[in-house]
């Protein structure tokens, strides 16, 4: 159930994020996405706490994981997770497609290290 949860959060927050580096295309085209809708601050904002809540997850989910190696691998990578997470979230310029590029391509480097994660779900 962690590995689907973590995995949909994920998925959401790529699902908004991958439209805000180009938000002015959007709006010049009439495209609605969720962060016209919201803006960039308040959709960003989401993505970073759904991003932190995932993370946090995960980090409770390895106090509950029964052996001593799985927990320490999943406490210590999520707490990481956090740390970068809101470490990289607070240096992005919202108003630069490049910086919200790049935070972006970063968003998906913590989803692959989900993947990495995987056996110690078990």
């Amino acid at each position: 159930m962690h590995v689907v949860a973590v995995m949909t959060i994920y998925s959401i927050v790529i699902a908004i994020f991958k439209d805000l580096p180009d938000i002015s295309g959007d709006a010049i085209h009439g495209i609605r996405t969720i962060g016209i809708q919201l803006g960039v601050k308040t959709a960003f904002s989401l993505c970073v706490f759904l991003l932190f809540l995932a993370q946090t997850w995960g980090a409770v989910h390895g106090f509950h994981s029964g052996s001593i190696l799985r927990s320490s691998v999943l406490i210590t990578s999520h707490v990481l997770g956090v740390v970068f997470v809101l470490t990289k979230a607070f240096k992005v310029d919202l108003l630069s497609s490049a910086s919200l590029h790049a935070y972006y391509m970063f968003i998906w480097k913590l989803f692959y290290v989900q993947y990495l994660l995987f056996p110690f779900l078990a």
